[in-house]
């Protein structure tokens, strides 16, 4: 089992911030939030924020460092912000790099303002999204920020996730979204032609194969994938065996690895345990809770987003991805309802509880369950009542 052992070391400071030592060298490291020690209160407020103006103002404390955010509330407004906390460095140097640490003039203590970050409120397009995307790819073209108004040394994401193309994909072309779609493109599990992963694929579809015909035909089903990972895709499994190392790398900020080697070895993966290429999605793709085992559809980065692991049989079991989410929803009389899914159930961490792995089915299904935030309308659709002893 795990065990712990005492090991006596010397710490050191700099002026810049905590140091690194080896035999040889010394690394100071200096991060944002190093000192700040009321981030909770930062999200109280957000919490109890009743109107935007309230809302920023939590976040204008800048005790939350780094995080993608999205506001709407009944009066129609929509509002994005990258929230980070950005020093004022020197635009001389490349701060992705290691730099010169003798030099004091170097030790950032300034920090852009809350209005100074990347923020749009209401676009005319009329929707915003956040897929750990970057931050100039949030709506239409015609609203999105330009980059080039912000410095470099603000060190903002360049990344840009298949999820995000696929919003804008659905959203853009859209100019009225009911209910029934939204659902739809919440629950997308289709890859982007638009994508990282489909350029990914692309060098796969462009390698010759000529003289070796079982990587020939491998190579032409994989061509016949429509991108989609829906339960009954005959295609899914081996195109997410090939696109896993990829998302794997990109998110652990690796070289991206070699897809003619990952492929290959995907073949030669899918004969050995399903003795062919063409199993459906369904039968590899779960959710596991104690006994139970669910299918479910989507995907690494798809809107229906599941990440998992696979085991020595081939056999994928979800470890993240979606879990608790929500709709949150007003009518035009400015009425708010919610409804919301959990991928095993409320008792978390009670497997005697039927509330354990009760909404897994629901889960499965793609269905969510209304949430009540009226008393009488919780105890008219309460099951259980937990009393604290």
């Amino acid at each position: 089992g795990p065990f712990y052992v005492n090991y006596p070391m010397d710490m050191f400071f700099s002026d810049h911030g905590p140091v690194l030592k080896d035999e040889n060298k010394a690394y100071a490291l200096r991060y944002v939030g190093m000192s700040d020690i009321d981030q909770a209160t930062a999200w109280y407020r957000l919490n109890k924020s009743t109107n935007l103006e309230e809302w920023k103002n939590a976040l204008r404390m800048q005790e939350i460092a780094s995080l993608n955010l999205l506001y709407a509330d009944k009066e129609d407004n929509i509002f994005f912000v990258h929230n980070i906390k950005s020093p004022i460095r020197n635009p001389a140097y490349d701060w992705s790099k290691i730099i010169p640490g003798d030099d004091s003039s170097l030790i950032w203590d300034e920090f852009y303002s809350f209005d100074d970050i990347p923020q749009i409120l209401n676009p005319n397009s009329g929707y915003l999204f956040s897929a750990n995307q970057n931050p100039f790819f949030v709506s239409s073209k015609e609203d999105n920020l330009d980059s080039k108004n912000y410095s470099a040394t603000m060190g903002l994401q360049k990344r840009t996730t298949n999820r995000a193309h696929r919003l804008f994909e659905l959203l853009d072309n859209d100019l009225s979204i009911s209910y029934k779609e939204m659902d739809k493109y919440k629950h997308d599990n289709k890859y982007s032609y638009n994508s990282r992963q489909y350029k990914f694929l692309e060098r796969i579809f462009n390698h010759d194969y000529t003289s070796n015909k079982e990587f020939f035909d491998a190579q032409n089903f994989l061509k016949d994938w429509d991108l989609s990972t829906d339960k009954n895709n005959l295609h899914a499994a081996f195109g997410v065996c090939i696109l896993s190392p990829e998302w794997l790398a990109e998110i652990k900020r690796k070289p991206q690895p070699d897809p003619i080697e990952i492929f290959e070895n995907c073949v030669q993966e899918f004969h050995s345990n399903f003795n062919g290429l063409e199993i459906k999605w369904s039968e590899v793709n779960f959710l596991e809770r104690g006994s139970k085992l669910v299918p479910v559809q989507g995907g690494p980065d798809v809107l229906r987003a599941i990440y998992a692991l696979k085991n020595e049989d081939g056999i994928l079991k979800a470890v993240a991805g979606d879990g608790l989410y929500i709709y949150v929803l007003w009518d035009e009389k400015k009425i708010q309802k919610s409804e919301s899914i959990h991928q095993f159930g409320s008792a978390t961490i009670d497997p005697t509880s039927i509330h354990y792995d009760d909404q897994m089915l629901m889960y499965s299904s793609e269905k969510l369950k209304n949430t009540f935030f009226n008393f009488q309308d919780l105890i008219s659709n309460t099951e259980t009542i937990f009393l604290n002893e």
